[in-house]
């Protein structure tokens, strides 16, 4: 039988969990899927959202 997990807000996101060390963030469109990272990637990807290495791909 799959682990139940009581979803909450980690940080700012509001559809994440931790769990044994790993970010489980919530698809909102779909949740049944469920993208895994560590606290390591999931700040460095933010950092590099802030500091607009993702603007060229915004209209």
């Amino acid at each position: 039988m799959a682990e139940v997990l009581q979803v909450r807000r980690y940080g700012r996101l509001p559809g994440a969990a931790a769990h044994h060390g790993q970010i489980l963030i919530r698809e909102s469109d779909d949740p049944s899927h469920i993208v895994t990272t560590t606290p390591a990637k999931l700040a460095a990807f933010i950092e590099a959202v802030k500091a607009g290495e993702f603007d060229h791909l915004v209209p």
